[in-house]
């Protein structure tokens, strides 16, 4: 069976290395992970778990690779939309609430225990514009809120000891690093088809992902204050060791998606390479894990779960 596959080999020491046993000539064949209808999908850190939703961003659950099983975190409600985030040490979530219903009720942030499921309410305003982020040592959230970043105290034991503890956020389509308190880069384009409204800190610190409306995703290298374009694309995020981009390309009809593959770029080798070829299902909101294996994504027909093993 091809869970019990997959449990073995998240199991087992990955000696391989990403890419060099991926054969770059040939697409691969994904494979159905759950045949609910879940989207959104994001591997724990300890690649063992998987954050889900169902479409809309209502309610959240927890897929777990051992048990075969999904957990419901908060319940499926078509009145309400979270956002959520893993926190780093993987015992936690952060989340982002508003009504649909309540035309005032205020945009909420909460922490949510994945053990308890108990939830505590960390802020609330009017409108948040982004989901809150943890840093890296799991001590902090923050998020920007009126030209200004907010920081709140998460509460929770540090994962690990920072000195830097690097802020990325996006607001008013700019990027800004913030390093020990001091906004170090900002960025900033005019032309309407590079607003940029997505930015993700490479794990080492030294390269953001941007995503800018109609224009593309970039990389800017920060010790070279440089930029590295690579093309149309939805969906980017880091993929393994932060030596790849993972990404889908979506064509649509002007009203509809009509097809969508995945692709990947190699920064060592400054490469892009379409990873599927499928034409019955459109593959959206691709997760790579943390060990460089598998590569999860929600498919836009069915909205079931599908995952790619890399070294197959």
């Amino acid at each position: 069976m091809l869970l019990t596959k997959i449990i073995t080999l998240f199991l087992l020491p990955i000696a391989l290395i990403a890419g060099e046993n991926i054969n770059w000539e040939n697409a691969l064949t994904p494979s159905l992970l759950l045949n609910e209808e879940y989207a959104y999908p994001q591997f724990s850190d300890s690649d063992n778990q998987l954050l889900l939703q169902k479409t809309g961003h209502r309610g959240i659950f927890i897929y777990d690779f051992n048990s075969d099983s999904v957990n419901c975190i908060t319940p499926e409600d078509e009145e309400k939309i979270i956002q959520a985030n893993w926190s780093p040490d993987g015992k936690h979530l952060i989340c982002r609430t508003r009504s649909l219903v309540e035309k005032i009720a205020p945009h909420k942030i909460e922490l949510i225990s994945i053990e308890t499921k108990n939830t505590m309410e960390l802020y609330s305003a009017a409108q948040i514009p982004a989901l809150p982020r943890f840093t890296a040592d799991n001590s902090q959230i923050y998020f920007p809120y009126k030209n200004k970043l907010e920081i709140l105290t998460s509460g929770l034991n540090s994962k690990k000891k920072s000195n830097d503890n690097m802020m990325i956020y996006c607001e008013n389509d700019k990027f800004s690093l913030m390093k020990n308190n001091v906004k170090s880069i900002t960025d900033k384009i005019n032309e309407k088809e590079k607003r940029i409204i997505r930015a993700e800190i490479s794990n080492d610190s030294k390269n953001i992902l941007l995503k800018s409306i109609g224009g593309g995703i970039r990389i800017y290298h920060i010790d070279e204050d440089t930029y590295t374009n690579i093309g149309p694309g939805q969906a980017p995020k880091w993929g393994y060791e932060d030596k790849y981009i993972v990404y889908c390309k979506v064509e649509d009809d002007g009203h509809d998606f009509t097809s969508s593959e995945i692709w990947i770029y190699d920064l060592e080798k400054d490469i892009n390479f379409q990873l599927t070829k499928t034409n019955d299902m459109m593959e959206l909101d691709p997760d790579w894990s943390a060990d460089g294996r598998y590569i999860v994504f929600n498919d836009y027909i069915t909205n079931q779960i599908y995952i790619i093993d890399l070294f197959k």
